[in-house]
């Protein structure tokens, strides 16, 4: 799953952790997509960084739809 989420950096120098915004919050983020170096080329540390990313974005995505629906 978090592999899904990894990318080489433009100069495959390091891997980005980039996940799609679901299109319901799109409006309260303000773009389409996270970004973000997990700040390593290492490929095993990336996916353990990118599990822990993933994980955070969940939580951040089921809290923004409370926060909406209330």
């Amino acid at each position: 799953m978090a592999g899904d989420f990894l990318q080489r950096s433009r100069h495959g120098t390091k891997f980005m952790f980039r996940r799609r915004i679901p299109l319901d919050l799109v409006s309260a983020f303000g773009r389409t997509e996270l970004y973000r170096s997990v700040g390593t080329a290492d490929a095993r540390l990336a996916a353990i960084r990118a599990r822990f990313l993933a994980g955070a974005c969940d939580a951040l995505f089921q809290r923004a739809r409370q926060l909406i629906r209330s």
